[in-house]
């Protein structure tokens, strides 16, 4: 899929930036929900800031959440109470922080 450079004005570097399918509802309180095309810019975990959006993958799905570094561990914070915050060394097998969400795509 290729996608209109306005939607990555935001981006460092265009050639970073992919589409991925949002795996939960777990930010539908930030407007986020299963099945919506995430636009993602890659970018290693270091050089993310606390509080900014990310794609992360865990295990098999890939998942919006709000990224946050402390104590030596990312906490993966949803905006949907009904999902609880999963935390991880920034070594963990099971965790991949793809980049940082520049936009959505969502169909109807």
């Amino acid at each position: 899929m290729s996608v209109d450079n306005r939607l990555l004005r935001a981006a460092d570097d265009p050639d970073d930036c992919l589409i991925g399918q949002a795996g939960d509802d777990g930010m539908n309180g930030a407007g986020i929900y299963k099945g919506d095309l995430l636009l993602i810019e890659e970018a290693d975990w270091a050089a993310l800031d606390n509080g900014v959006l990310v794609a992360v993958l865990v295990e098999d799905r890939l998942l919006p959440r709000e990224f946050a570094f402390a104590n030596g561990r990312i906490p993966l914070r949803p905006a949907d109470r009904h999902y609880t915050e999963d935390t991880f060394p920034p070594d963990h097998p099971g965790c991949y922080v793809i980049g940082r969400l520049l936009g959505l795509i969502r169909t109807l």
